[in-house]
């Protein structure tokens, strides 16, 4: 039995054309599963992505989230540009949820130490804007 990833590999060999879009109820209906199962195959594809084993890129259509998903089917450099905007907003969101709120809350506790906090959210913030600017500049030499 294929893993699950390698369903979604399947079916993209299938349906392979370039720049293919598809969400999780389209592939839900292809693959006859419910929609849950489908969402659960994407996720298996990006963790195996992300661990180097696929012959494709999928990243989501920016502006799209949750199961209104679209996914793009990339494989070049010239999908840099969209890979990175369609993380942009997903980083930000992390971020502000995972780190601010301690750091916030460190200058709650220790006001002293505000100024220091406020660098450090600062630079973080920059610092994920540069990456993007170099994803974007790599994108536009392919």
């Amino acid at each position: 039995m294929p893993a699950k990833w390698e369903l979604i590999e399947e079916f993209i060999a299938d349906c392979w054309v370039n720049d293919i879009e598809f969400t999780a109820h389209e592939y839900a209906s292809h693959a006859v599963v419910s929609i849950c199962e489908a969402s659960s195959r994407i996720q298996s594809y990006l963790r195996a992505q992300r661990r180097g084993e696929t012959n494709w890129i999928i990243f989501r259509k920016p502006g799209t989230r949750g199961s209104s998903s679209v996914w793009i089917v990339g494989s070049g450099g010239k999908d840099a540009p969209i890979v990175a905007e369609s993380n942009r907003s997903d980083m930000k969101v992390r971020l502000k949820r995972a780190l601010f709120p301690d750091l916030r809350n460190m200058m709650r506790i220790d006001p002293n130490s505000a100024e220091l906090i406020e660098e450090v959210i600062e630079d973080t913030t920059t610092e994920i804007e540069l990456i993007f600017r170099r994803l974007n500049r790599l994108g536009k030499r392919s």
